[in-house]
């Protein structure tokens, strides 16, 4: 699916804001690495969270901010300047 980009003026500056419907976040994986070695966790299609506040996100399309972070429509609202 298409990704809309748009822009937002933050206290760092101007920064690009991607849009993704549910289906970009599919496929996700989680990469621990410990002393034991690196270990995939698959992440469900359907646990979508606020990287920031970690609230679970259920509107579409998501906010996404510097290229990974999922953003719930309060902390996208907090980074704005």
């Amino acid at each position: 699916m298409m990704q809309e980009t748009t822009f937002i003026d933050t206290v760092d500056g101007r920064q690009e804001v991607q849009w993704w419907d549910k289906e970009d976040f599919r496929g996700r994986v989680n990469t621990l690495t410990s002393s034991f070695g690196r270990r995939s966790i698959p992440i469900p299609d359907d646990s979508i969270h606020c990287d920031f506040c970690n609230e679970l996100i259920i509107e579409f399309p998501v906010p996404v901010y510097r290229g990974s972070y999922a953003l719930c429509k309060e902390c996208l609202g907090d980074i704005k300047q």
